[in-house]
């Protein structure tokens, strides 16, 4: 059930995610702007998890960037993913490529970059369910939305 939506231009992303915490809100918060879509998910208002439809903020993708692996890695572990399935993080820690902690720290990174992203779209459309329907791959973690 949607409990709450506007215009992104109206009431900015800021806010938004400040009302969430700060009421300490459970669901996702989904987010629209012409074909781009980002979707954040939120814990007693700690943001956990954050996925968009954008292949720059793919995991594989932010690692390669950010030079935590090599194109030849990425590339390996995206063929298992054809292959075998499974979720880039998880392939990656199996693989040996990183650890846990690097994978945590990779999300972190990951879901900050999506949040960022979102604060400079001019315009759109936001909407909050109650709902809290995470990927089943998701991996959480807990993010201060007062540290982005």
């Amino acid at each position: 059930m949607t409990v709450l939506q506007g215009d992104a231009s109206a009431f900015r992303l800021p806010e938004v995610l400040t009302f969430l915490s700060t009421t300490r809100k459970t669901g996702t918060l989904t987010l629209v702007n012409g074909a781009r879509e980002a979707r954040l998910f939120f814990q007693d208002g700690a943001l956990v998890y954050a996925s968009s439809n954008q292949e720059q903020f793919r995991l594989g993708a932010i690692l390669l960037r950010k030079k935590k692996i090599t194109r030849d890695q990425r590339d390996r572990i995206d063929a298992l993913m054809q292959r075998d399935g499974g979720q880039f993080g998880q392939l990656s820690v199996q693989s040996g490529v990183m650890t846990d902690a690097e994978l945590r720290d990779s999300l972190k990174v990951q879901v900050s970059e999506i949040v960022y992203d979102a604060f400079v779209w001019e315009g759109g459309t936001f909407s909050f369910a109650q709902e809290t329907s995470l990927p089943s791959h998701a991996v959480t973690i807990a993010i201060d939305l007062g540290n982005l």
